[in-house]
Formats: C-alpha cells, sequence, structure tokens
C-alpha cells in the first residue's frame, strides 16, 4: 500500500522468510538475542544491514497494527557499512563496451552511461518519457520523479518505438545483458557503475 517496488517487496519477503525459518516460526515474540544470533550467520556486512533493516520496517508495522509490543533491532547495532567510493567505468573501457553493443543493448548502455539511469529506470522507460533533449524518470528510487539531459549520442541509439523503449524488459533483464557484455569484453564492473 505504500508503493515500495515490487523488488523491495520480494527482498522483504525473502528476509522475513529467513527469519521465521531460523526461529522456527513465530516472528513477532523474537527477541534482540535471536535476532543478533540470526544476523551473525550472514557473513557480508551489507547484507547484515539490509536484513536488519527489513526486520525493523516489519516490526514498525506490526507495532503500530498491533500485532507486536516490541521492535527486537533496537536491542541491535546496525552494522557499520564501510564508505566507498564511487568505481565508474574508466574512459577507455566505456569506449570499447559501446563499440561492442548494437540494438537495444547499446541504447541501454548508452541510457546507463550518458544519462545515469539506473537498470530498473531503463526498463520502464516509455517513448513519453523523452521530451525536449531530456529523460523524464517517474517512480524511480524512492519512488521520486526526476528529469536529466539526454546526449544526442545516447538519444541516437534509442529504439524506434512508439511505446515502451524495451517492452517485457525488467531491471534484472537489463542488468543481465549490460553484465553479459562487461564480461564478454573483461570490463570488471558492474552496470550500476555505468
Amino acid at each position: 500500500m505504500r508503493g515500495f517496488s515490487q523488488r523491495t517487496i520480494s527482498r522483504r519477503r525473502w528476509s522475513l522468510g529467513k527469519l521465521i525459518r531460523f526461529l522456527g516460526g513465530e516472528l513477532t515474540t523474537c527477541t534482540g538475542t535471536q535476532l543478533e544470533m540470526w544476523l551473525a550467520t550472514y557473513v557480508g556486512v551489507q547484507t547484515r544491514y539490509s536484513l536488519r533493516a527489513d526486520v525493523h520496517q516489519f516490526f514498525t508495522w506490526a507495532i503500530r497494527r498491533g500485532h507486536a509490543t516490541y521492535d527486537p533491532t533496537l536491542d541491535v547495532e546496525p552494522p557499520r557499512l564501510p564508505k566507498r567510493l564511487p568505481t565508474p567505468v574508466p574512459t577507455t573501457d566505456l569506449e570499447r563496451l559501446i563499440a561492442h553493443c548494437t540494438g537495444d543493448d547499446l541504447a541501454m548502455v548508452m541510457l546507463a552511461s550518458h544519462a545515469g539511469l539506473r537498470i530498473s529506470e531503463i526498463a520502464g522507460l516509455h517513448r513519453r518519457d523523452i521530451q525536449e533533449g531530456c529523460v523524464y524518470v517517474r517512480a524511480g528510487k524512492g519512488a521520486r520523479d526526476r528529469s536529466v539531459p539526454l546526449a544526442d549520442a545516447a538519444h541516437a541509439a534509442l529504439p524506434d518505438r512508439p511505446a515502451e523503449l524495451f517492452p517485457g524488459m525488467s531491471g534484472q533483464n537489463v542488468g543481465d545483458h549490460i553484465r553479459a557484455h562487461m564480461r564478454a569484453l573483461g570490463i570488471q564492473h558492474r552496470p550500476h557503475d555505468l
């Protein structure tokens, strides 16, 4: 009802399901100690951080609705995330990637690298979102709308379709397409780095 993306909903469902299995059933009686023990079964700091956040969101809702009386995440300090510097794709690698791609894949790479669009934003792009040298991103990250300039080279690479630019594509599909080209060229980066 709050308008979260399907990806966020699926991740939170997965997180809570894992905790329920760890507890052997009842989620609303989870204690801080149990939560710490469960989080300790995960190695990655980012994973533990995200899991704790998902559980916290659940308990915030459950307390408001009268399904729980206490949030055990209040007893568990969030893991410290390392401060990472951005890791943009080097210009030479980007040029090789652009030269390697054709068709829709080239358009996806251009939108990511020249307009800064996320893979889910690329997947949801519609012809009406391209106007007067700008891309209008609707309900992007955090359900925010924004407009970004669209470089001429990126505009020229767009498919000529009247409605959805990439019909049937999800953010995961877009990421998979771009990632496959990066791997084929030995580029050790993620689509997000574009």
